[in-house]
Order: C-alpha cells, then structure tokens, then sequence
C-alpha cells in the first residue's frame, strides 16, 4: 500500500512537469499575423524565444496553399538591444524575464518532488518526511505558478510591449 501512494503521487507530479516544460520551450504564447504588400508575416512569442515566419506569395495566384518563397527565424527573445529593453520597453522585458524565472523554478520544484518520490521508494526511509517534503515541493511549486500567472499574464505582457 504505501508504494501505491507513491506511484500515484508520482503519475500525478509527471504532467505537471512535462505542462511546465511545454510552456517553457514552445514559441506559441502570443502569435501575431499581418499582412504587408505580397507578404504575410506571423510572428509567435514563446517564453524564451521569437519566431517570424515571412511568406511571400504570388501576386496573381489564386491556389492558397502555394507560395513563392518561405523564411522561419527564431531567435532568443527579449534581447536587450533588438526588443529595446534598455529604455523603452524596460518593464516589459523585466515582466518576460521574471515570467521566464518563474516557470524554470517551477520545473525545478517539480523535478525535485519526482526525485523526492523515487527517494521515499528506493529507500527505507521514514514515510512522514518523505510526504512533508513532497507536500512542500508540490506547494511552492503550485504557489510560484499562482504568484507568477497574476503578477506576469501574457497579455498583460502584451499590451506593455505595444504600449497600450
């Protein structure tokens, strides 16, 4: 019984980590799309990097799936010069940043309770200090995502970004 209650425990701490990981690394928190001229260009946010996608299409084309010529770029974001974080953008970069902090915590926090969990398993050790650190990982984990979802949402971010 009591390796039940850790490999439930353990199945229920493995999507939050690998949820947390996902919003870390995909570039898709914000996506924005516009048209210039004969190019769409679609810009997507992520945590920690930018992606722009420019397609070029042919003027007199009517077949939508058909493009002359395609580019995807990613790169980190925000960067202090290209992204204007030294004066203008300032908060915004600093909210991105603390957002980026907040979510790299909250893997580790989870990452150690699934340590923890296999620890409590392998070893004969005591089950109350096993569970009192595993609760207590489980709720700075839940509290550093709480706390940083209020104080940093994206669009918030956003809308310091454009200035609105």
């Amino acid at each position: 019984m009591r390796k039940t209650s850790y490999a439930l425990t353990f199945i229920a701490v493995i999507p939050l980590l690998v949820f947390n990981i996902l919003s870390a690394r995909l570039p898709d928190w914000l996506v924005a799309s516009h048209t210039v001229d004969d190019a769409r260009v679609t810009v997507r946010y992520g945590l920690m990097e930018r992606c722009e996608r420019i397609t070029f299409e042919e003027p007199g084309s009517s077949n939508a799936t058909h493009s002359d010529y395609s580019d995807y770029e990613c790169r980190r974001f925000p960067l202090r010069e290209q992204d204007k974080c030294e004066k203008e953008n300032k908060i915004f970069c600093a909210a991105w940043v603390s957002a980026q902090y907040c979510t790299e915590l909250g893997i580790g926090f989870a990452a150690t309770a699934l340590v923890t969990l296999l620890f409590g398993v392998s070893t004969h050790s005591r089950r109350r200090r096993v569970w009192r650190a595993v609760a207590g990982l489980l709720v700075l984990h839940g509290g550093d995502l709480l706390n940083c979802s209020h104080r940093n949402s994206p669009i918030k971010m956003f809308q310091l970004f454009f200035n609105w």
